[in-house]
């Protein structure tokens, strides 16, 4: 998976696993805060 990679160089996630994953992170914070 190349995206396990990259995105753990510009994404601020713990383990993103797949990009649904750091896109669930990323709405936790903009509409879960």
């Amino acid at each position: 998976m190349l995206f396990k990679r990259p995105i753990q160089r510009y994404g601020q996630t713990p383990e993103p696993e797949t990009p649904y994953q750091r896109a669930g992170q990323l709405w936790d914070e903009r509409i879960g805060s």
